[in-house]
């Protein structure tokens, strides 16, 4: 079940220890004074991000599960995920914008690795 609000902090790491095809999947927490996110390894998916709004009041913005299992039974495959299926899709790392042509690294092949990963999990 989504969340409507809740703390950043009521997220137990517990509910997103797993393993699946053979990987650790976990739990992260980035905090600065104000602003705690909590992001997963699979997916890059962002799972709560609490912020004050104009009064102060700390509030998580983002609605997102409360365990990896719900993720998963997930009727949308990408929710909340920050990596997309269009990973690496910039041909020869370049494009052209307004008459600009812009090089972009080209990733390297543990890179590649991960996203044939995820492509073979997520179908893109």
């Amino acid at each position: 079940m989504l969340r409507q609000k809740r703390n950043c902090c009521s997220l137990k790491p517990e509910n997103f220890q797993s393993i699946i095809d053979g990987k650790t999947v976990r739990i992260y927490f980035l905090k600065n004074a104000n602003i705690t996110m909590a992001v997963t390894n699979y997916g890059g998916r962002m799972v709560s991000l609490c912020t004050p709004d104009k009064n102060g009041k700390i509030g998580d913005i983002v609605l997102g599960f409360k365990s990896i299992k719900e993720y998963i039974e997930a009727k949308e495959p990408y929710h909340g995920t920050i990596i997309g299926r269009v990973a690496n899709r910039i041909a020869k790392g370049q494009f052209s914008l307004e008459s600009n042509t812009y090089e972009l690294p080209i990733n390297n092949d543990t890179f590649m690795e991960v996203l044939k990963d995820f492509i073979t999990k997520f179908g893109a």
